[in-house]
């Protein structure tokens, strides 16, 4: 969550609910504070230090919420309480007329004694909102106070304007006032002029105004305020330029612009200065450090010392050394724990030595704390054995599978065999026409390895003399190894007829693409980036706008390439919203008839990569062609 910024931090504090109600007696804990030079002598005098801290985090109509403030909130009332101010806290005030009452209460009480030194501090949301003559007005924003994109009339009907806030700041008696506001707006009440005399006892006789923002218009706070700690450590000593004993008001602007400047990392911009009144902007704010000494005396020596934690710095670094061994055999337990859950699945016995290999090669090191990690090494060793043993035992089966991918068909392309049996499909938790899922069993077919390309159309088009698909001379689609686009069903059933395959049934399209992966969302588990397919948008290993030459991401378990975007791809079925729950459950091919047909795999164009899911049907008339529509063929095994 962010506070929009441009922040003149008002500081008030005192945890009390709204409405505020101001008390009439003298508060308890209102100090005094007598300004001295470094020679002891008076040279002025507060009567009466009394602050005004307004916070807004609980945000009800379109902004944002911002729980950081209450702990801001805090952190400025008890600072302020140390420099002998009476803190009033207001929390979450709901429309301008609470925030006018707050203003107006707190100044008509103790505003009018000119020997008084009053604070302010808002934290909240803030708005700039550009004016018809050009020019900029700065609002802060109540809790209730609407969105300025929804409804920018009722918000300037109900948000508070800096405008309004130079009126309160020239209603008060008291001789010096500062304001400061951790929010977001701009506006032209205050100018950036920062020369001011270096002698204190000037600094106290004037009148001043002052203002400090903790940024400039349209910059980003974080709900983490950057702004309030560096005040509060401003208000402990560190913005002490001169180290006279003071922080005067210019002082904390000039420290404030250069720490938050710096840990924003130039993110936020704080500006300063004093009112445009030439009544108002001789003087400067001052705040002495608690606990300053005017007196030098002269002081003692330091006494011998004995102190040392040598021993404990031992201790520590062998409990930092076991924490670490500590979260490394957990690190280890988990990777062990995702190679045991990965040889469970129906993949290659390769994949699963790889797997191991990995884990054994990742934790090579002798946990001095324990024997667990001796445990884990050797059952990943027995394990490597066993699936090295079982690799050893399929690999002439796999050199036949590999000898029966290659240039099955007239178009010459590399196909691979979908081993017959079951698998589970639909999908519970994507469209209804995706339910009920069901076990389905499959006869063994070989399927296309890639999306039928450009070069393969052409040579099918040069054989039959059939005409050219939609999108055929558009270079953003036609290189020789992107996949053909702008084909109709009819085109692609041709094509296959001619190649002698045919497309795959819908059945057919799921199972391939799953790669035998049980109850998964994509064909590569359940999370995607651009690292895995191509689809909407640049990014990871996606660097094509529109199509991507075939076979450009990695394969699934059953060695298919681009089964998820690129291009939707036609199946042969027509296609039923309901045809799941009466579908056989051996071979199903879809419904006899119908007036559309079924496509699958999503496409590059899908901004949404809910529609690369296995289970997700997409259909369209079969006359229709699209730039995101392709296909790939089947064979039925001998």
């Amino acid at each position: 969550m962010k506070r929009l910024i441009a922040t003149l931090g008002l500081t008030l504090c005192l945890m009390i609910a709204w409405p505020l109600t101001l008390q009439t007696d003298q508060p308890r804990g209102m100090k005094k504070i007598v300004i001295r030079d470094k020679s002891g002598n008076e040279i002025g005098l507060y009567e009466n230090s009394c602050a005004l801290v307004i916070g807004v985090s609980d945000y009800t109509s379109g902004w944002p919420m911002l729980p950081g403030v209450k702990k801001d909130v805090q952190a400025v009332k008890e600072v302020l309480e140390s420099h002998g101010f009476y803190v009033i806290v207001v929390e979450n005030p709901a429309h301008r007329g609470d925030l006018d009452k707050a203003f107006n209460d707190f100044i008509n009480q103790y505003g009018h004694n000119p020997d008084d030194r009053l604070l302010f501090y808002f934290a909240g949301h803030g708005h700039t909102v550009k004016l018809a003559y050009g020019g900029e007005m700065g609002y802060i924003v109540p809790t209730d106070a609407p969105n300025r994109n929804r409804d920018l009339n009722g918000f300037l009907a109900d948000a508070v304007d800096m405008q309004m806030v130079e009126v309160y700041a020239k209603r008060i008696q008291a001789k010096h006032a500062l304001f400061l506001f951790d929010s977001c707006f701009s506006g032209n009440i205050f100018a950036l002029s920062r020369a001011v005399p270096e002698n204190i006892t000037y600094k106290t006789a004037g009148s001043v105004r002052q203002f400090i923002t903790s940024g400039s218009a349209d910059e980003e706070v974080p709900d983490k305020s950057i702004f309030c700690p560096q005040f509060v450590a401003a208000l402990k000593g560190e913005a002490d330029a001169d180290k006279d004993g003071y922080v005067t008001g210019t002082e904390l602007g000039e420290f404030l612009e250069k720490t938050v400047i710096n840990y924003s990392k130039g993110c936020q911009h704080p500006q300063y200065g004093k009112i445009r009144d030439p009544l108002l902007d001789k003087g400067d704010f001052v705040l002495p450090l608690p606990g300053q000494s005017w007196t030098s005396p002269i002081p003692l020596p330091p006494s011998e010392s004995s102190f040392s934690i040598d021993d404990l710095v031992h201790k520590a670094d062998l409990e930092a050394i076991k924490a670490a061994w500590t979260s490394k055999l957990r690190e280890m337990e988990k990777s062990f724990n995702e190679a045991t859950a990965f040889q469970k699945r129906d993949i290659s016995a390769d994949l699963k030595v790889t797997a191991w290999e990995r884990f054994l090669d990742a934790f090579t090191e002798d946990n001095p704390y324990s024997e667990e990690d001796d445990k884990m090494r050797q059952e990943a060793s027995r394990q490597l054995a066993h699936w090295k043993s079982q690799a050893d035992r399929t690999s002439v089966q796999q050199s036949q599978i590999a000898n029966q991918k290659s240039k099955i068909g007239k178009d010459g392309a590399p196909m691979v065999l979908i081993p017959a049996g079951e698998f589970q499909m639909g999908s519970s938790d994507g469209d209804d026409d995706e339910e009920p899922v069901r076990t389905v069993y499959l006869d063994a077919f070989y399927m296309d390895v890639y999306e039928v390309t450009n070069a393969q159309y052409r040579k099918f088009m040069d054989a039959t003399g059939y005409k050219a698909p939609s999108y055929w001379n558009d270079s953003k689609y036609n290189a020789p190894s992107q996949p053909v686009v702008g084909v109709s069903w009819h085109d692609a059933k041709a094509y296959c007829d001619w190649a002698g395959k045919r497309l795959p049934t819908e059945a057919e399209w799921e199972k391939a693409a799953r790669g035998g992966l049980v109850g998964k969302k994509y064909p590569w588990g359940d999370n995607i980036t651009h690292d895995d397919a191509n689809y909407y948008g640049t990014g990871g290993k996606d660097r094509w706008e529109y199509t991507a030459p075939v076979g450009s991401f990695a394969p699934n378990g059953y060695g298919l390439y681009d089964m998820a975007g690129n291009v939707r791809e036609w199946c042969a079925d027509w296609y039923d919203r309901n045809y799941y729950s009466n579908s056989p459950r051996r071979n199903p091919t879809g419904p006899s008839s119908g007036e559309i047909r079924v496509l699958r795999g999503g496409a590059w164009g899908d901004r949404n990569p809910v529609f690369l899911r296995a289970a997700d049907r997409d259909f369209n008339a079969p006359a229709v062609t699209d730039y995101g529509y392709g296909f790939r063929g089947v064979l039925v095994q001998d």
